[in-house]
């Protein structure tokens, strides 16, 4: 084993202390408590392949809006579903917001998944939803319900808006992640 290795530093410390480039440093092996790297590697893990079962009803485009009748941008995909179907944690990360509104997102949740190769903040909105199982803060894991999808907010119908952003620029999650449809 190579008396030096090179760690990209993405912890948690990181993320709070609202650093948005992380730092390569190059440590002795010997000076790496190997429970912290366990444990900051099982925090946080970057989506990488997300499973739809249900129909992709908008994708990431200029549109027609349904509800306001006329053309704008739409900065996530819809994914038609019936109201309560569970939504699931794309992967390992940290509960970044949760918020109410009467109009737009409707209920929405915003989980952290770390910090991407470029020293990005990734996170997933997750948008329209009937009822929120997470508190904000809290650590979840890849697959974990975190809430269940409705017909809050400005929609025409139940579905879930999934929202990519890499800090706050939204980006299209089909040419980002590798997405399956499954129906």
């Amino acid at each position: 084993m190579d008396k030096w290795i090179t760690i990209l530093i993405l912890s948690s410390l990181i993320l709070l202390s609202g650093s948005k480039v992380p730092e390569i440093v190059e440590v002795p092996v010997e000076v790496i408590v190997r429970d912290t790297v366990v444990i900051n590697e099982a925090l946080y893990t970057l989506p990488d392949t997300v499973v739809f079962n249900h129909r992709i009803s908008s994708t990431y485009k200029n549109r027609f809006h349904p509800v306001l009748k006329y053309w704008r941008f739409h900065y996530s995909i819809d994914i038609a579903m019936p109201t309560g179907t569970d939504i699931t944690a794309d992967g390992n990360g940290r509960i970044k917001s949760i918020e109410y509104r009467r109009g737009g997102y409707g209920t929405n949740v915003i989980v952290s998944y770390g910090m991407n190769t470029e020293g990005k903040e990734v996170t997933i909105r997750y948008s329209h939803l009937s009822k929120v199982l997470v508190k904000v803060g809290q650590m979840v894991k890849k697959n974990e319900v975190i809430a269940l999808s409705g017909v809050s907010g400005l929609c025409s119908g139940a579905h879930l808006d999934y929202c990519y952003m890499e800090d706050t620029e939204k980006l299209d999650p089909i040419t980002n992640l590798h997405i399956i449809v499954l129906s």
